[in-house]
């Protein structure tokens, strides 16, 4: 898809188009006044009143062809895989017995941050009775959702003097899923795999065999509400039972990143979705329990564990938008979007899982002590860092350079740049 500079450049160009139009128009009614200066009758007006008038039939036939003009839009999908294309189809119509000079239509498609990232213009012209058909061709390359289709059609008249705009307000939405990847290994605690078996048995005793409470998150099942507790407390509390335990894994995904290029911001977010899917995945497969933990786009924290991995359109349409921080891996993280809050409250709890899985691009302090914390206890932390590989030379090291401390302390950690790594270190 094509990027902002590009676009900033194809308007420079139109107004300077539009430019010469404008002066081309001034000198031809400077040249139809120039009788009315040399000779003193009637029949020296008689060209710029042609002029004159030719303007203003030329701007009511451009008002006629805008009443007449029709179009239909169409997505060929609502849902596609990262990686694949997507076709955007207008059909331009004109049911009229007039022509059309020329019809601009544009299309366009946003970007992960709702920015217009692609915009195609296409000029073309129209007989009467005559449509066309314009087929938009994208390639989603990045996980999220995006808008896309017909922003506006332009109609010019006869001259080509004046434009007259049509809107078109409808947004086709397309979701970009993440991609699965199968892995072969993964540094998980071995008591984990093994006691997560018997924890997948469902409970028989309705209500009573729970062993501990936590604070309700988005996705958790209503019927395991403590209500009593949650009125007291004033806050909604969910029951965690013994048939959930505290094996398994817990996956928590940071949506802070270092400042970069939009285009590395994406493959970053890309990176940080399926590493988390992947690992779940892993996880299922090896009878464990696992969950997503994260922060949504309306800061609100959300807990991901469905029984099926693929069904994870809600799970996108909730996706936050990944954001830049400017500084070093000290840097500070602001506001409810900080996953660093979701690994305190697992490093705290009693109830945790036995592995916790941090996926972030970004290391800070506080996150290593939390890290090292969970070690301390005897549980299994496990670090997913996304760097990218178009950072490299001392900027890279400095980035690495914290990773000692977690091989002095025996904490496993991956150092990828797209999930698809994840498959060569198993």
């Amino acid at each position: 898809m094509l990027m902002k500079k590009r676009r900033i450049n194809f308007n420079f160009i139109r107004k300077h188009r539009l430019l010469r139009v404008l002066i081309f128009y001034i000198l031809v009614l400077m040249c139809s006044a120039l009788p009315a200066v040399y000779m003193n009758s009637v029949y020296g007006y008689l060209p710029i009143l042609l002029v004159f008038l030719a303007i203003i039939l030329s701007f009511l036939y451009g008002l006629l062809l805008k009443r007449y003009i029709s179009y239909v839009e169409m997505c060929s999908l609502a849902i596609c895989e990262r990686g694949n294309d997507i076709e955007f189809i207008v059909e331009v119509k004109n049911p009229s017995i007039l022509v059309f000079p020329r019809v601009e239509v544009m299309l366009y498609v946003s970007d992960l941050f709702g920015n217009m990232d692609d915009v195609r213009i296409t000029n073309l012209t129209l007989g009467s009775h005559e449509q066309k058909e314009l087929t938009f061709t994208v390639r989603f390359d990045h996980i999220g959702t995006y808008s896309g289709g017909l922003q506006q059609i332009n109609i010019y008249d006869i001259l080509g003097i004046f434009k007259f705009t049509i809107k078109n307000d409808n947004r086709y939405e397309v979701q970009v899923t993440p991609r699965i990847y199968d892995l072969f290994r993964l540094k998980i605690s071995e008591n984990a795999m093994s006691e997560s078996r018997y924890s997948l048995t469902a409970s028989t005793t309705d209500g009573i065999d729970y062993c501990g409470v936590r604070e309700y998150v988005l996705g958790d099942p209503i019927k395991l509400m403590h209500w009593k507790l949650s009125a007291h407390s004033g806050t909604y509390m969910i029951k965690q039972m013994e048939s959930h335990g505290t094996s398994g894994i817990s996956v928590i995904l940071n949506f802070i990143s270092l400042e970069y290029p939009t285009e590395i911001l994406m493959s970053i977010f890309d990176c940080l979705v399926e590493t988390g899917l992947s690992v779940c995945s892993y996880a299922k497969k090896n009878g464990m329990d696992y969950e997503i933990l994260y922060y949504d786009r309306s800061e609100q924290k959300r807990r991901y564990n469905p029984t099926d991995l693929y069904e994870y359109r809600d799970f996108v349409a909730w996706l936050p938008v990944i954001t830049s921080v400017p500084g070093n891996s000290d840097v500070g993280v602001r506001g409810n979007s900080d996953a660093g809050r979701l690994l305190r409250e697992k490093a705290n709890s009693l109830y945790a899982q036995s592995n916790i899985a941090y996926c972030t691009a970004v290391l800070t302090e506080e996150a290593i002590q939390v890290l090292l914390q969970i070690k301390n206890s005897k549980r299994n932390p496990i670090l997913f860092f996304v760097v990218p590989k178009q950072v490299y030379g001392q900027q890279r090291i400095e980035l690495l350079r914290p990773l000692k401390r977690f091989e002095a302390a025996g904490i496993p950690y991956y150092v990828i740049s797209s999930a698809e790594e994840l498959i060569k270190e198993g």
